[in-house]
C-alpha cells in the first residue's frame, strides 16, 4: 500500500511540475523593461545570418524600431570630433538642420530621397572627409562647407519639384537654377549663416547629380578640381546608391514613379545594370573608390538572385 502511494506522489509531482512549465511558458523571468525587449533578447539568443536562421544577428538601433522613422538631427559636435564649435555657428547649422529634415520629411519626397538618405549621405561625406583630409587636395576644403552641402544637396532637385520650378533648356541653366533655389533655402532658414559657407555649399550640392555628370563630364571634371569639396560630397550620396540599401532605395523610388500595375520587381535591376554599375568607376576619392567596390559587390550578389528567383521561364509561354 505504502509503495502505491509512493508511485502516486512521483507521478503527481511530475504532472506538477509539467503544469508549471506549461503555465510559465512564455513568460519572462523578469520583469522587462520595454514592450520590445522581448524580440531582441529573443534576437540576441539566435544564430548568426551565416546559419540557417531567418533572422540576422545584426542588431537594429534601439532606439527606434524598423518600421519607425529616423527624425534626430545631424550632430555638429560629433562631426566636428570634439573641436571647438563657435555658439553662432552651432546656431546657424541647427537651424538648417531643422529646415532640411522638415522639407525632406514633407510629401513633396519620398522614402528614397528623405531625411534618413540624408543623415546617410552627411555620415558618409564625414568618413570620406576624415579619410582624405590628410591629402594635398582636401587640405584647405572645410569640413563645414562639405555637410552643409551634403544636407541641401537635394534640395531644389526637379524630379521631385517640377510643378515648383521652371523647365530650363539647357542643363547648365538647370543647375544654375538649383543652385540659386539652394542659396535661398539656407539663407532663408538660417540668415546668420556666413556667406563662405552657403556660397560654396550652394554651388557644390548644386553639382552632385549623377545624370548631370553623365550630360556634361568635362563640366563637372573641372568643377572638382576647383572644388575639391564636391568630389567628396558626390562620393557620399553615391555611396548611399549602392549596397542592399541602393537596392532597397531604387525599389522605392521606382515604386513611386511607375503608374500603378505598368511597373515589376525586376525593375530595380534594370536601375542597378544602368545607373549603379557606373558608380564605382565614377568615384574621385580614394576611400570613395574602395567603399564603393565593396558595396557594389554586395548589391550585385542581391541584383543576381533577384534576376534568378524573378525568373519564372519553367511555366511560362507566348500567348
Amino acid at each position: 500500500m505504502s509503495q502505491d502511494k509512493t508511485k502516486t506522489s512521483k507521478t503527481d509531482g511530475v504532472f506538477k511540475n509539467i503544469h508549471r512549465r506549461m503555465s510559465n511558458f512564455g513568460k519572462p523571468s523578469r520583469t522587462l523593461e520595454s514592450p520590445y525587449e522581448t524580440m531582441s533578447s529573443v534576437a540576441d539568443q539566435l544564430p548568426s545570418s551565416h546559419s540557417s536562421s531567418p533572422l540576422s544577428s545584426v542588431k537594429s538601433n534601439t532606439k527606434r524600431r524598423n518600421d519607425e522613422r529616423d527624425t534626430r538631427l545631424i550632430s555638429l559636435d560629433k562631426l566636428m570630433d570634439g573641436a571647438a564649435i563657435a555658439d553662432k555657428d552651432r546656431r546657424w547649422f541647427e537651424k538648417i538642420n531643422i529646415a532640411v529634415r522638415a522639407k525632406m520629411n514633407s510629401s513633396a519626397y519620398d522614402p528614397s530621397h528623405d531625411f534618413e538618405h540624408v543623415q546617410r549621405v552627411v555620415m558618409n561625406a564625414h568618413r570620406l572627409w576624415h579619410a582624405e583630409k590628410d591629402r594635398e587636395v582636401f587640405r584647405n576644403v572645410d569640413p563645414l562647407v562639405v555637410y552643409v552641402a551634403a544636407m541641401v544637396h537635394d534640395i531644389g532637385d526637379g524630379k521631385y519639384l517640377s510643378d515648383e520650378l521652371v523647365k530650363m533648356e539647357t542643363d547648365e541653366a538647370d543647375q544654375e537654377q538649383q543652385r540659386d533655389c539652394i542659396e535661398s533655402f539656407i539663407r532663408k532658414s538660417a540668415p546668420e549663416c556666413p556667406p563662405y559657407i552657403w556660397g560654396p555649399a550652394s554651388h557644390v550640392a548644386a553639382l552632385v547629380s549623377f545624370t548631370r555628370e553623365i550630360r556634361n563630364p568635362v563640366m563637372v571634371a573641372q568643377q572638382c578640381a576647383a572644388y575639391p569639396a564636391l568630389q567628396l560630397v558626390q562620393d557620399a550620396d553615391r555611396l548611399d546608391g549602392l549596397g542592399a540599401v541602393g537596392i532597397v532605395r531604387g525599389a522605392v523610388y521606382g515604386g513611386v514613379t511607375e503608374p500603378r500595375g505598368t511597373g515589376t520587381v525586376r525593375r530595380v535591376v534594370h536601375i542597378a545594370d544602368e545607373r549603379h554599375a557606373r558608380y564605382p568607376e565614377m568615384m574621385k576619392t580614394r576611400a570613395g573608390k574602395k567603399e564603393a567596390a565593396k558595396r557594389w559587390e554586395a548589391m550585385k550578389e542581391i541584383r543576381n538572385q533577384i534576376v534568378q528567383q524573378a525568373n519564372c521561364e519553367d511555366v511560362l509561354e507566348e500567348y
